[in-house]
């Protein structure tokens, strides 16, 4: 479950809070508005976006409890990260493609067809995105029976039949590309502001 989390959380920690922030920030820059309004509001649109996504956390998970309140929170944060996990899965595959060029145990081919027929293989609309190319840049099964906080949690198998079960080093190569994908994210957000000024 360990890599699964490190997967997703790229998207939802890092993707997903970039992609909010930008888009406020480019209202922002919008005539007649002056930068610190920007910034406001770039910090308003990622503060937004995170609070839904910790009614995901806390409780998106049906229970009887929470039934109503947890299933509008985890339909609103698919919703959310529909666009942004997209984002992030491109990224993921350049951070798969730059890796492989320094080491052997990342592979870009299997990355591209592993998210290409397994993407849509998980209970969430975006979780798969990003799991998908993991499985395939490190060729290893995901998914099946995991415990998440102590609940069993079961769900297809993310990757090809000749692929291997995960290991401890997978966990430290999952954090690489996760490290990889945030940098290129940083620059990429960086930068679409200042585009969309001077379009």
């Amino acid at each position: 479950a360990v890599i699964e989390s490190v997967a997703e959380n790229t998207g939802d920690g890092t993707g997903s809070v970039f992609f909010y922030f930008t888009i406020g920030l480019i209202f922002g820059l919008s005539e007649p508005f002056q930068m610190p309004f920007a910034v406001a509001l770039g910090t308003a649109f990622a503060v937004i976006y995170k609070s839904v996504n910790l009614m995901d956390s806390l409780v998106g998970y049906r229970n009887k409890k929470y039934e109503k309140f947890g299933s509008f929170s985890a339909r609103l944060d698919d919703a959310l990260n529909y666009i942004p996990f997209r984002i992030t899965a491109f990224f993921m595959l350049l951070s798969t493609l730059i890796c492989s060029s320094c080491n052997i145990r990342y592979n870009i081919k299997e990355a591209l067809k592993s998210w290409f027929k397994f993407r849509k293989n998980h209970p969430s609309p975006n979780g798969g995105q990003l799991e998908s190319v993991i499985a395939g840049a490190l060729q290893i099964k995901l998914g099946g029976i995991n415990h998440y906080g102590g609940v069993e949690s079961k769900r297809p198998v993310m990757g090809f039949e000749n692929y291997g079960a995960a290991s401890k080093d997978n966990i430290i190569d999952t954090i690489h590309i996760m490290e990889l994908t945030s940098v290129l994210l940083v620059i990429f957000y960086t930068l679409l502001p200042a585009v969309a000024i001077f379009i």
